[in-house]
């Protein structure tokens, strides 16, 4: 039989067709020898694998590093090998095998000699890249330190790519560590990061055009579980650009590599917010009708779908990861401990399973064919690493996606943001220990500046380079027109062009013929804000604000409209910050898909402007108070302008060792009380949590903000709801769905027995957050995890005693902050490794006019003159 004219198949399970380059033939059913021969003859006759156990998180990027709230509990696991299997002969190789460290990541360098690879030794906790021949002989270890650097792939022009922790970040929604996309050179030297992400980079692999292709997960502004997706970027880190799926929500793209001899790419779609170590299906993607064309991806792997107990319908036999494409219709994968062959028809074979030997929890990953590869395009560099900035040349900026009715001159200026990464997060309790904003904005967003936008629409400014940035469209007063819910960045010298905001990414512009005003100057540089801090804190900015002209109304004894402005704090949130967002009176994007529509998100869809002009009962505000209210919205609502307000005196707290034997009981009484008296009709599940620890790790709905008042507890809706108005409470009748009346005055005094039991429920909570100050009351110290990655980064001293140390934690942000920015070449980098503080200090780069880095202390410049 001619193999040549076979393209192979399976009898019953198994089918094998022959692809000829003019016609098919329907070959007679071959054995699953004739199978492993049409393997071999691809290129497949020898793999590489890696065999590890599954991580210890069902989150897809959760497979390196370490828990937040527990540094000692791993989200990896002990024991694997990394091997070669000859599928001709059946032997197998193993190159290194480990019982305490983990090995992963192998790939298979150009010349087919040599590979690299991602090795955890016994005894240590980070992932180091290693390279040795296939043989096993002469290793090298290339990179060391205590981030861990997982996934590599070779460069054309004799770099590595590699994705690694080194960014010192969190997840913005989860308690691990994030590793983002950098380079360096083959003997690891002269690393640089290529990413600006404060969220994760995985899987990179060259594009036959000499583009990296990587999976990137980011959310600004957006959900946080619907966007990781195929980007591209050059391997000088220039021309960051998606490829594949932005405008798509759910799945994740991952793994991705180039089909031989097509334009389509091999990847697994992991569903919704991914699986376990990337599994899913294989999935074929042609881009070649650009990056929203849903119908250019389709599953390879056979999937199959259910209903559940739930009624909801799930995908299933989503098993498969890391697919190689041998040729145009031939590829393998793994799946669980198998070695397996896929046709592009969903058709499969197992080439090779684990054998028995191995420890029954190992699984097989990351297959690549041991032979020779072409080298990619080699791109030529086009960054100026001496220079801090690069620039943008914006065509129009009403020309894109979802402008209805945005007018050319409507938009007058650009106001830039930065996303700034998290040096800690937590997870699982993300309501209650994330008090940036309730399900909006995951991170802190610095304002920069304004850059001015000409009348035909154009712009041309100069931004920082491998920062992450967000650009809001205003108006000539200010007010919002088109929001950006993604982030952009530039490599050092970069000049970056679009067309236009959100614009359909095949478009050209629609002016070629005609010279943009904007290019008729140099380009402009950001200009800051006067009278606008570049980070926003509630207490310190805004809060005041209401008490001057809202409060005296607002307040729980008065609660004009049923708001309550006070400076009173509840159980994670200023009682005024959650009753503005419930009240729907500021409006941010509420975690939803991006895109949004013009003036449909920020300061313009707030109704709480309206009340500011006097009209209002005579609250007349400053056009001082205006402007900062609305850059406050502008960026997203944020309650702390400080990462180190995290895991601080949150109500649930965070272990009921926290709690002290009466607090204990006083809550299973208080649980008694509400189900006795509220869950006839609001149901258990709606009942708010009473409880200072959360049982499932979050509190049941939003409303539970609003309920309780930790400053006056007597003073909390939950009791004020349900005491008779005679003696002092709001009660009364209500009517129900159905028509049903229910008197809510379950307290008749406050001298009820069961309303003291709450009353004094709460007040336990009031006392809780006493002896655990939040971040803007006296006494406050950051958590335990904040410190411990903060001496981790050199940001504060190893002797830094938490007891009893002062601490401020907007100037330790403003350090971690500036230590992540880019810095020329002849100046001195930020170290990526642990020092003492005074090295950290001696380090500090001094790039910036009006900075003085003496006295261990850096002092903010006056000006915004290095970004």
């Amino acid at each position: 039989m001619n193999m040549n004219r076979l393209i192979w198949c399976r009898t019953l399970q198994f089918s094998l067709l022959i692809a000829a380059p003019i016609f098919s033939v329907q070959a007679e059913v071959p054995s699953r020898t004739d199978v492993v021969k049409a393997v071999c003859a691809s290129g497949g006759k020898k793999v590489v694998f890696a065999a590890r156990k599954h991580s210890t998180n069902h989150h897809w990027y959760a497979n390196f590093g370490y828990y937040a709230t527990d540094a000692e509990k791993k989200y990896y696991l002990h024991g694997g090998a990394l091997c070669v299997v000859d599928l001709e002969t059946g032997k197998l190789t193993k190159l290194i095998e480990t019982e305490t460290g983990t090995l992963r990541d192998p790939k298979i360098h150009y010349d087919g000699e040599k590979m690299i690879f991602s090795w955890r030794k016994g005894g240590e906790d980070a992932f180091h890249l290693y390279e040795m021949k296939l043989d096993g002989s002469d290793l090298k270890q290339l990179t060391d330190g205590i981030y861990s650097d997982i996934e590599p792939t070779y460069l054309p022009d004799g770099g590595i790519a590699f994705i690694s922790s080194r960014s010192r970040r969190w997840v913005n929604c989860f308690g691990s560590q994030v590793a983002t996309l950098f380079r360096c050179d083959a003997d690891g030297t002269n690393m640089r990061e290529l990413s600006a992400n404060v969220e994760q980079d995985n899987t990179p692999w060259m594009l036959p055009d000499g583009r990296l292709m990587f999976t990137r997960w980011e959310y600004v502004d957006r959900s946080q579980m619907k966007f990781h997706h195929l980007w591209t970027v050059n391997p000088d880190g220039t021309q960051t650009q998606i490829l594949f799926g932005n405008m798509h929500p759910n799945n994740v793209f991952i793994d991705a590599k180039p089909v031989p001899g097509t334009h389509e790419i091999l990847l697994v779609r992991s569903p919704k917010h991914g699986q376990t170590d990337h599994t899913g299906a294989i999935a074929l993607l042609d881009p070649m009708n650009g990056p929203d064309d849903l119908q250019s991806l389709r599953d390879v792997s056979r999937t199959i779908k259910a209903v559940n107990k739930k009624g909801k319908t799930i995908e299933k036999n989503m098993g498969y990861c890391d697919p190689f494409p041998l040729t145009s219709d031939l590829f393998l994968a793994a799946n669980g401990r198998n070695l397996i062959a896929l046709d592009r028809e969903g058709n499969e074979t197992v080439l090779f399973s684990l054998p028995d030997e191995f420890d029954s929890e190992l699984v097989l990953y990351e297959p690549r064919p041991v032979k020779a590869y072409q080298r990619e395009t080699r791109m030529p560099d086009r960054i100026n690493l001496a220079k801090n900035t690069g620039t943008l040349i914006l065509n129009s900026a009403h020309v894109g996606r979802n402008m209805k009715g945005v007018k050319k001159g409507d938009i007058r200026k650009l106001l830039v943001l930065e996303t700034l990464p998290k040096p800690i997060n937590y997870g699982g309790n993300i309501w209650d220990h994330i008090p940036v904003t309730p399900r909006g904005s995951y991170t802190i967003e610095r304002i920069l500046g304004t850059v001015p936008v000409e009348a035909d629409g154009s712009a041309h400014f100069e931004v920082p380079a491998n920062r992450p940035m967000v650009f809001v469209a205003l108006d000539e007063n200010d007010v919002t027109v088109k929001r950006m819910h993604s982030f952009l960045s530039v490599a050092p010298g970069e000049v970056l062009s679009c067309v236009g905001c959100h614009e359909e990414r095949n478009k050209t512009p629609d002016n070629l013929n005609q010279s943009l005003q904007a290019l008729t100057r140099p380009a402009t540089p950001i200009t800051p804000i006067e009278g606008i801090p570049e980070i926003i804190d509630y207490a310190r900015d805004i809060q005041p604000i209401w008490d001057r002209h809202c409060a005296s109304c607002h307040n729980p004894d008065k609660l004009a409209g049923d708001l309550d402005l006070s400076s009173d704090y509840g159980t994670v949130f200023f009682n005024s910050y959650i009753n503005l967002d419930e009240k729907r009176l500021v409006s941010h994007h509420r975690n939803g898909v991006g895109n949004t529509p013009p003036r449909s998100v920020g300061d313009v869809a707030s109704p709480i402007f309206e009340k500011f002009d006097g009209s209002h009962h005579d609250a007349e505000l400053s056009p001082e108070e205006v402007n900062l209210v609305r850059h406050w919205v502008h960026v997203g609502i944020p309650q702390v302008g400080t990462y180190g307000s995290f895991g601080v005196g949150m109500i649930p707290c965070r272990s009921d060792k926290d709690l002290t034997e009466r607090q204990r009981s006083s809550l299973e009484k208080a649980a008694e009380i509400l189900e006795a008296n509220c869950a006839a009709c609001h149901g258990k599940k709606k009942l708010p949590p009473i409880d200072l620890v959360s049982a499932d790790g979050r509190p049941r709905g939003r409303i539970v903000y609003s309920l309780y008042n930790l400053t006056q507890p007597e003073k909390s809706r939950i009791l004020m709801k349900a005491l008779a108005k005679e003696a002092g409470g709001h009660a009364g009748t209500v009517k129900m769905k159905g028509g049903k009346t229910v008197d809510h005055a379950f307290f008749k005094s406050t001298e009820d027995p069961n309303y003291q039991v709450l009353l004094q429920t709460i007040r336990d909570a009031h006392d809780y957050i006493l002896t655990n100050p939040r971040w803007h009351m006296e006494g406050f110290k950051p958590s335990v995890e904040y410190v411990r990655e903060m001496k981790r980064y050199g940001m504060i001293p190893e002797t830094y005693d938490n007891a009893k140390d002062p601490i401020d934690v907007f100037d330790v942000d403003r350090r971690y902050f500036e230590a992540s920015w880019y810095y020329p070449e002849g100046r001195p980098a930020p170290p990526y490794e642990n020092k003492t503080f005074s090295e950290s200090i001696n380090s500090a780069p001094d790039v910036c006019e009006g900075m003085d880095v003496t006295g261990g202390k850096i002092k903010p410049a006056s000006k915004n003159t290095c970004y």
